[in-house]
């Protein structure tokens, strides 16, 4: 008869084996994960000492769940347990003058982000799927190039009093949170100011329970996007918040220049002449909110329908692929 085989015991890994697989984790939540296996993994991993957020918050518990559509145009929902706290800056990248006298220079958006390392790390993956990227590229020297901040500190946040929440926004310095479906919001500052406050009553009226909500900034005001998540029958209201009322208004002009980016894990505005599109008074959805493409857009001058953005290479041509001014190399 074989001998059994004994499963292996991975807490007793060398020391020196899993300091260096430590290492080599880029991400804040996963380095977590990896420490909380064992007390050996924990003991022998690095600490995180890039963690670059004002606000002393723990992990958070997101109330929501992600829309699907199957080939048979059924939709369905995919629940959502936790996020983690993260920060984000959008950079705009554009060609030099003698280059932008050019049509088809376009500029370029891109995610950055500082690793568990302290790395520096420029990103795509959370705008397209992992298919969008067919050829690996070299990029030009940033230090030649024109880089305008679209949005910084974009953040996932949390407070330590109200775990559980619906979409969060860091305005004026201070977190502000939709705690749930009929639009209540609350605000918390940072360590020096931990108590939530009421930032804004329930609206009158919130729409079906259904809808998603969703907090952004543009021009120094904090929207409230009201979404009904069915994307066959989109209907989009627009509120901004009036402070010192501490109730959502309905935002009764149009977003003029003004491009929304929305998305489950962060959210900003630009203006549609800084990204060199066409027009603004339009949202860009950035992840599945309603599309397994991630991508999609709805004009809210027109018909308001959703669109894939690849039907818009005008804004499709902000995320991917790489402009071919800024590519040094092209591999084939």
């Amino acid at each position: 008869m074989a001998a059994l085989k004994m499963k292996p015991d991975w807490s007793e890994l060398l020391t020196e084996l899993l300091n260096l697989i430590s290492q080599r984790i880029t991400t804040e939540i996963d380095l977590i994960r990896f420490r909380s296996v064992c007390s050996n993994w924990r003991s022998s991993s690095i600490r995180n000492h890039f963690h670059i957020s004002p606000f002393n918050v723990p992990l958070l518990q997101y109330i929501d769940s992600i829309i699907i559509n199957n080939n048979n145009n059924n939709y369905g929902t995919i629940p959502i347990s936790f996020y983690y706290l993260s920060k984000h800056s959008f950079y705009l990248i554009k060609p030099s003058q003698e280059q932008e006298q050019e049509q088809e220079n376009y500029p370029w958006l891109i995610r950055v982000t500082q690793s568990s390392c302290g790395n520096t790390e420029i990103s795509q993956s959370s705008f397209l799927s992992t298919d969008s990227f067919d050829y690996p590229f070299d990029i030009l020297d940033f230090n030649e190039l024109s880089i305008q901040l679209v949005a910084g500190d974009c953040f996932l946040l949390p407070d330590e009093d109200m775990l559980r929440y619906y979409n969060i926004c860091v305005f004026k310095g201070r977190i502000y949170k939709v705690i749930d479906k009929t639009g209540r919001t609350i605000t918390v500052g940072p360590e020096d100011d931990p108590k939530a406050q009421l930032a804004a009553e329930p609206l009158v009226d919130c729409g079906p329970e259904d809808n998603k909500k969703f907090l952004v900034e543009s021009e120094g005001e904090l929207l409230l996007v009201d979404i009904d998540p069915v994307p066959v029958d989109l209907k989009i209201r627009l509120f901004r918040l009036d402070e010192k009322e501490r109730k959502w208004v309905k935002f009764e002009k149009n977003l003029r220049d003004r491009v929304l980016f929305i998305g489950t894990k962060y959210s900003f505005s630009a203006s549609a002449s800084d990204l060199c599109v066409p027009k603004g008074n339009c949202i860009i959805f950035i992840d599945e909110i309603f599309s397994e493409d991630r991508l999609s857009i709805v004009h809210l001058d027109q018909d308001r329908q959703l669109w894939p953005l690849c039907n818009h290479p005008e804004y499709y041509d902000l995320f991917w692929p790489p402009p071919k001014w800024i590519i040094k190399s092209q591999l084939h």
